[in-house]
């Protein structure tokens, strides 16, 4: 029983990781959305109004009276929908705020017949502009985030949460496309300003990262390169000292001022360590694994962060640092203890197998209870689908631990069927383990006369270079005959259950454009007309018969349960904390 709970907490933790992993492969690979963005709110809102308010709501309610607690509002201009509004048009609104009757509002509503008005949002005369000009702002690409650029540090903070965020939300191909067009220096001052949160440093050293030069690297390496622990001998004495001279009381707040401006220096290592990478190059390595790597004393989350930044130089495929040098510098931890389960996803994605036979070793003589052995059991199932040697090798050593601890390899194989683990598989293999089904279904397709090899057109090699790599879930792997009855491979791709939103506002575009065009309903792509007439009217050939799930019972009912438990255990001990 504890071993399956430690099972569903390793994949919790994973599965939350690795889903972090792939949203910043997409976006902005160290930032995080904060606030939902002005285009996305007024985006999609059936109206969107400037007003001024001209009535306040009643300071107290009326049950009876269904329009109680409303505010009365004028429009000053109507940016979207709300055909029967024009200027000098009156509407109510649910408003408790500020009763300033020169300050203009943005609303929005939701309804066409019925508008149901959202609350007020105050608006500086800069904001009135800026919402003015959004409509006119680039969908997508890096002219989008041109515009948003310079809001950046706006002197209104929702102008300059607004521009963060759409930057957060950004391709990071669209910030290399901007790189002739970034503001170095303002950018340069950004990351050195000891005030700046977090987050937008985070931002800030991406973009330096895109922009910057040489001339960069020793700001950076000065951010790295401070320790407080070489510090604090030094501190100590001298705080003794002056304190046995009969100096202040508060001379010891000297060292503990000294630790928070050195833990200030580290905030967004992520993207410090990742942008000095990008600057500095593979020499700067060194640095980074003494300093944080191999250095027993640095800070968990040092060593996390760090993490993060060589998994941005190996996911993102910057071509700054070798690959080897980033697999070299990722085998140190698996000397530590607290990280290795952590990276050996990492090396099977990047398919480091030279590691395999240390990997075994760990599993023997870890301890059966602790976290190293799933991740163990996963690298080997996706080394067992490599062809050739490694792939026997890998099967062998599969089996060889299978009779060591026959629970945790089922365990960690149900988490793989369920998806937590099955990410360890490499980009590289995926593509190619589907570029090689599907060269033998066309092969096995072909007339006997027309099987000669046939070269690829170099249209298609462009295709597949840009094609984002697919994270395909393990299929295959070597269950044992109490999971034989789950076919992984039925398990339904979560993405092909819908379109995203902006895929459907863009078909209901297209579609009112055919409309205009005077296309019939039979020629428009978005009725049943077309579908049936369009849809392949051959059955499919041997189709594979789809069979039903059986999920882990545990995994089903047990997560929310120790998910839950683990969340009110954290609470009690800060309860506990605040007692004592």
């Amino acid at each position: 029983m504890r071993n399956n709970i430690m099972a569903i907490l390793v994949g919790i933790g994973l599965a939350i990781a690795l889903s972090a992993m792939l949203s910043r492969a997409v976006a902005c690979p160290f930032c995080s959305v904060e606030t939902k963005t002005l285009s996305e709110e007024t985006g999609g809102a059936d109206s969107v109004v400037l007003a001024k308010l001209v009535k306040e709501a009643p300071a107290t309610a009326d049950p009876g009276d269904p329009n109680s607690g409303m505010a009365k509002f004028s429009v000053v201009e109507v940016l979207k929908g709300a055909k029967e509004l024009k200027g000098g048009s009156e509407i109510d609104v649910v408003f408790f705020g500020d009763s300033n009757r020169e300050k203009v509002y943005l609303i929005t509503g939701l309804g066409e017949e019925k508008v149901d008005w959202t609350t007020p949002l105050p608006l500086s005369t800069a904001a009135v502009e800026y919402v003015r000009k959004l409509p006119s702002v680039p969908a997508l690409g890096a002219d989008r985030i041109e515009f948003f650029q310079e809001y950046l540090e706006h002197a209104d903070p929702l102008l300059a949460q607004d521009a963060y965020d759409e930057f957060a939300k950004a391709p990071y191909a669209d910030l290399l496309a901007l790189k002739n067009k970034m503001h170095h220096d303002r950018i340069l001052k950004w990351v050195a300003d000891p005030e700046a949160s977090p987050s937008r440093r985070r931002l800030y050293l991406t973009m330096l990262g895109v922009c910057g030069t040489k001339d960069d690297v020793p700001l950076l390496e000065g951010m790295i390169a401070s320790d407080f622990e070489q510090l604090r001998p030094t501190l100590e004495h001298d705080v003794g000292l002056g304190l046995s001279m009969g100096g202040p009381w508060f001379l010891p707040m000297v060292i503990e001022a000294a630790q928070q401006d050195d833990r200030r220096r580290k905030l967004g290592l992520d993207a410090l360590v990742a942008c000095y990478l990008v600057l500095r190059g593979p020499e700067g390595m060194q640095l980074i694994e003494d300093r944080f790597l191999k250095n027993p004393r640095a800070e968990y989350t040092h060593v996390y962060s760090t993490i993060m930044a060589l998994r941005f130089h190996g996911d993102e495929n910057t071509g700054v640092i070798p690959r080897e040098r980033l697999l070299a510098a990722m085998r140190l931890l698996l000397k530590n203890p607290e990280f290795a389960d952590q990276v050996i996803l990492d090396l099977s994605r990047w398919e480091d197998w030279a590691v395999l036979d240390q990997l075994v070793e760990m599993f023997k003589t870890s301890d059966e209870n602790g976290y190293m052995r799933q991740p163990v059991v996963s690298y080997l199932t996706v080394a067992s689908e490599q062809p050739g040697e490694l792939g026997k090798r890998a099967s062998a050593a599969l089996e060889e631990l299978e009779k060591l601890d026959p629970e945790t390899v089922k365990t960690a194989r149900s988490l793989m069927a369920f998806g937590a683990l099955s990410r360890a598989r490499g980009a590289a293999s995926a593509v190619s383990s589907a570029n090689e089904a599907t060269a033998a279904k066309d092969a096995s397709n072909q007339p006997a006369e027309n099987n000669e090899e046939k070269p690829v057109s170099s249209e298609a090699n462009i295709a597949t270079e840009k094609a984002p790599s697919p994270v395909v879930e393990p299929q295959g792997f070597q269950a044992s005959p109490e999971d034989a009855k789950t076919d992984v491979s039925a398990i339904p791709d979560p993405a092909a259950f819908g379109r995203t939103g902006q895929e459907q506002e863009t078909r209901k575009v297209e579609a009112g454009r055919q409309t205009e065009k005077g296309l019939g309903k039979e020629n428009r792509e978005d009725t049943p007309e077309f579908v049936a007439r369009n849809a392949t009217p051959h059955p499919v050939e041997n189709p594979k018969p789809v069979v039903a799930t059986e999920h882990h019972l545990l995994l089903v009912m047990g997560v929310p349960v120790v998910a839950a438990a683990a969340l009110m255990g954290v609470y009690w001990l800060i309860l506990r904390a605040g007692a004592v």
